[in-house]
């Protein structure tokens, strides 16, 4: 650091270092600001994605229809499985006409919740849980459970 001549007065100069300090303290800066913004951001997106599926919710009241008779339908097949089979016992899925696998991912669920185990071996199960479709039921598709032993 240099001081000018002069009577009592001095002046401090930068040094070499501290330009590299304030170089690196504004990138700082800028990187806190756009990590701030990405921040926000990443919120608003949720925000927006959220509303975006309730506006469709409400311009689309058939579709909400569907979904809750699809939700009807699993409820009345989880019942049924609950009423037939009673915990603790094994269970084999037999004769399941399920080319999505949908029915035959819902019911290795409701067996899980159910407390019963899925065996894939007839021989090993205390029932046999088929799904038939049938007019007559509430959705049109119903749930037997036959007692093997």
């Amino acid at each position: 650091m240099k001081s000018t001549s002069g009577p009592g007065a001095t002046r401090w100069y930068p040094s070499a270092g501290s330009g590299r300090q304030r170089l690196l303290a504004g990138l700082l800066t800028v990187l806190v600001l756009v990590g701030a913004l990405f921040a926000v951001y990443r919120a608003d997106a949720g925000a927006v994605k959220a509303a975006g599926l309730a506006a469709r919710l409400i311009l689309r009241p058939a579709h909400d229809a569907d979904q809750r008779a699809e939700q009807r339908q699993f409820d009345l097949v989880r019942d049924e499985l609950a009423a037939q089979v009673p915990p603790d016992h094994a269970i084999y899925l037999d004769h399941l006409d399920d080319p999505s696998g949908l029915w035959t991912q819902r019911l290795i669920e409701f067996a899980a919740m159910a407390r019963l185990a899925l065996v894939g071996d007839p021989g090993q199960a205390d029932y046999a849980v088929t799904l038939v479709p049938d007019q007559s039921a509430p959705q049109g598709l119903r749930l037997l459970a036959r007692k093997l032993r």
